[in-house]
């Protein structure tokens, strides 16, 4: 058995013991934060950023991966990502991209001539990885922070784009999620729009 698999093990038990105990017990007072169930049971979730530092570092997702596939590949009715959003984006839209990874999305974008981006990650290997290899494109910016505390000023993006983003922080507890929207909302200009697939 694996360590998260040993630790899926010990939140089940502890539910269950839970479950069985009266109330007011201690079990009650459980903490079922990400914290809290990393700290107790070593359950490490999509939504934490000591999966993705491990995952990046050991290469779990090669070089490159796209989740719910990539800005330019089609799908099975023949459109792309780009096809579908492309229309969205002025080229000289301030772009930020949440929850980057490694995937190849933003060079792709940047590639179509939309030449403001912003990646953001909550892991500081993938961000490092991205920076080295994308290192002389012009207009890309590359930051290792929490989504739901962004070190930018108020109303700076025109466009926050997030692909498997919410759906990792979901895959958690789903605590993250609010701030992470209440974080997008400030650093979206008015009228600023979030993509969300």
């Amino acid at each position: 058995v694996g360590k998260q698999q040993a630790a899926l093990i010990a939140l089940v038990r502890s539910a269950l013991r839970s479950d069985r105990s009266e109330e007011g017990s201690e079990d009650e007072t459980e903490d079922w934060s990400e914290e809290g169930l990393r700290k107790k049971h070593g359950l490490i979730t999509y939504a934490s950023q000591a999966y993705w530092d491990e995952a990046y570092s050991q290469g779990s997702y090669g070089e490159s991966f796209d989740w719910y596939g990539a800005w330019s590949e089609n799908d099975l009715n023949g459109r792309s990502l780009r096809d579908l959003v492309r229309h969205l984006f002025k080229d000289d839209a301030r772009i930020l991209v949440l929850g980057c990874g490694n995937s190849n999305m933003t060079r792709l974008m940047h590639s179509d001539g939309l030449q403001r981006i912003t990646s953001v990650d909550i892991s500081e290997t993938v961000i490092e990885q991205m920076r080295k290899r994308h290192e002389g494109l012009e207009g890309l910016d590359w930051h290792a922070m929490d989504a739901s505390k962004m070190g930018f000023e108020a109303g700076t993006f025109d466009v926050a784009v997030e692909k498997g983003l919410f759906d990792a922080l979901f895959a958690g507890t789903g605590e993250r999620v609010r701030p992470v929207l209440k974080e997008v909302e400030r650093v979206l200009k008015p009228g600023g729009r979030l993509i969300s697939v």
